[in-house]
């Protein structure tokens, strides 16, 4: 067997449904886990790249109700390959959200509006989990690339800094390639931070 080192060695395994799955991942405490799929099948990476070329409308590929598939969307929605400023990212994404309901009827804004963070000292509010998972989608290498399935379609987020240092963002969709995919991330430093209240 080849030797596990990133995502790369255990796709094949990863494609498989979670069951048939062999644990092939081992952590630094020693324990072995299966491996999380972030991929899609390269057959549905090429539909929903023509579709996107056909008609100019961004196939987002995360699951709709998710914190990534309303991330993505709002960027789409206020278009592609710009920078969009913090305030108005958040605001999209709570119109995407809201429109979207769990099976208890919660719109989904709501449930991560109010989600309670796990440190009530250390951990992120509203506005800084959004940076997060912004950053988490930047993710291409190691076991967890979450930004696997935008790299297929040939994109990847942006991350930019404004004059006051707060983060804009950019769905970034004309790479030529899968190989030529770079998130650029300019606040990686400051990655702890939480946007200011006024940018809300």
């Amino acid at each position: 067997m080849a030797k596990i080192e990133d995502y790369n060695s255990v796709k094949e395994e990863a494609a498989k449904p979670d069951k048939l799955r062999r644990s092939l991942i081992t952590s630094n405490r020693g324990n072995t886990r299966k491996p999380r799929r972030y991929h899609m099948d390269e057959t549905k990476a090429k539909k929903l790249r023509a579709e996107f070329k056909k008609t100019g409308v961004f196939q987002n590929p995360y699951r709709k109700g998710g914190l990534y598939f309303a991330f993505v969307q709002a960027l789409a929605d206020l278009g592609l390959n710009e920078e969009h400023e913090f305030k108005k990212v958040k605001h999209q994404m709570k119109l995407v959200m809201s429109a979207q309901v769990n099976k208890k009827n919660q719109n989904f804004w709501d449930v991560f509006a109010k989600r309670q963070p796990r440190n009530a000292l250390s951990g992120r509010d509203i506005n800084g989990r959004i940076i997060e998972n912004a950053m988490i989608l930047q993710r291409l290498t190691g076991f967890h690339p979450f930004g696997e399935k935008l790299r297929q379609l040939f994109s990847a987020i942006n991350i930019y800094k404004d004059s006051a240092g707060l983060p804009k963002f950019e769905l970034k969709t004309d790479f030529k390639n899968y190989q030529s995919v770079k998130p650029i991330n300019e606040i990686r430093r400051n990655k702890h931070r939480n946007a200011s209240k006024k940018d809300e």
